[in-house]
């Protein structure tokens, strides 16, 4: 072997133990990073933290979302990064939402969901506005809230829903006010009604008065359901309050003898005031009150509007006679139901139905009412009365007409 190949070998022999020696170390030097970090368990990935990105508060948030459109705040329902005190800006996009839109969360989860308060920058009557804040709502809730917003056209609740009806009287928006609970209730009210409303026409009303109308008829509902005439009538008299027309003309239509032998001076004024379009119903409900022992003032407001219904002028001093003479140059029945006698269509009376003639005084018998009663009234003796009237007995049944003589 030559001094060479001699020179090669211990190259060769000092290249494998410096190998040796880099493997030993790299292996060493693993087993110290191992023992420092362990390796993280297969499929539990370390969970990341939210980062807060502003430092704004749950109240400024909802200052700010106000000002977004309702498909805005829509879209943020998909965002849970954190804001304040564990909120999400979903979270406080849903309480806007709720808020200050209508939305109607109770139709979209149902569950109960706990409420917080929080106060806001906003300013109402002066102080900080305060809202409601959802708490406990996880991701399928607002996955749910999120198809719900897909698949109804009106996702909101009841107020919302008359709020819109207010500014815009859109179909789809009625056959959905038609479906909630509380118009349902009132609609009820109304079905036992010999003469019974349609929905069209109890809409009209509602939209002429106020919601928290509705809702506190509604709530007295779920207490004690009250179906009855008196609860009926004591309904229309809320909204004629407020001035409602619709209100006004559907007693006429539903309780006709309420409103001409029940109803106080004050509202029978009020109900003329407001029945100023011509209706054969006006028409009728005016003449009876003309004909019937009424104040002065209800008489004369009773002819001012038979004289408007038929486009006249008024005369300038009041006379009860002289204006029964001109709106009945013919007898007509009076004691039988305002509904059930059109003025155009009256027949002429039965031989035992007492009439009158313009000239005499009318009285319209009431209850607890006798002959001998009205004649000492009248200063009048009773048999006059009876030969006068043309009566068969002493029998007087309440809401027929007696004439009077001078």
């Amino acid at each position: 072997m030559t001094n060479e190949q001699k020179t090669l070998n211990k190259i060769f022999v000092y290249l494998i133990i410096s190998g040796c020696c880099n493997i030993i170390l790299l292996f060493a030097l693993l087993f110290v990073v191992f023992k420092e970090t362990p390796p993280q368990p297969f499929l539990m990935p370390k969970p990341q933290e939210m980062v807060v990105t502003s430092d704004k508060s749950n109240g400024e948030w909802i200052k700010i979302y106000k000002n977004l459109s309702t498909n805005e705040l829509y879209s943020l329902l998909s965002n849970s990064e954190k804001v304040d005190e564990g909120y999400t800006k979903r979270d406080l996009a849903l309480a806007t939402l709720v808020n200050f839109h209508y939305f109607d969360l109770k139709r979209a989860i149902q569950k109960k969901v706990q409420k917080r308060r929080a106060l806001t920058p906003l300013l109402r009557n002066g102080k900080p506005l305060e809202v409601v804040l959802f708490t406990g709502l996880d991701d399928q809730d607002f996955l749910a809230i999120q198809n719900f917003i897909k698949t109804e056209k009106w996702p909101i609740t009841t107020r919302g829903l008359f709020k819109q009806l207010k500014k815009n009287e859109d179909s789809s928006l009625e056959d959905a006010f038609y479906l909630t609970p509380e118009f349902s209730a009132i609609e009820a009210l109304f079905s036992r009604s010999k003469i019974p409303l349609s929905k069209k026409e109890i809409l009209n009303i509602l939209l002429e008065g106020t919601y928290s109308t509705i809702e506190s008829f509604y709530d007295q509902q779920k207490v004690v359901q009250d179906l009855s005439s008196s609860n009926r009538q004591k309904f229309l008299l809320k909204y004629i309050e407020q001035k409602s027309s619709a209100a006004a003309l559907s007693l006429l239509k539903t309780d006709p003898s309420f409103a001409v032998k029940k109803l106080d001076d004050h509202h029978i004024i009020l109900l003329l005031e407001l029945l100023n379009e011509k209706n054969p119903l006006i028409e009728r409900f005016a003449l009876a009150l003309l004909a019937s022992p009424r104040s002065d003032e209800v008489w004369k407001a009773a002819a001012n509007r038979l004289y408007a219904l038929s486009s006249e002028k008024p005369p300038e001093k009041f006379d009860h006679q002289q204006i029964l003479a001109h709106f009945f140059p013919k007898p007509i029945l009076m004691n039988k139901p305002l509904m059930e006698v059109p003025l155009e269509k009256a027949k002429p009376p039965a031989p035992s139905t007492p009439t009158f003639i313009p000239r005499d005084k009318l009285y319209v018998v009431q209850e607890g009412d006798s002959l001998w009663k009205i004649s000492r009234r009248f200063k009048l003796s009773v048999e006059t009365i009876i030969d006068h009237n043309q009566l068969k007995s002493d029998f007087l049944k309440p809401g027929t007409v007696l004439k009077i003589p001078f």
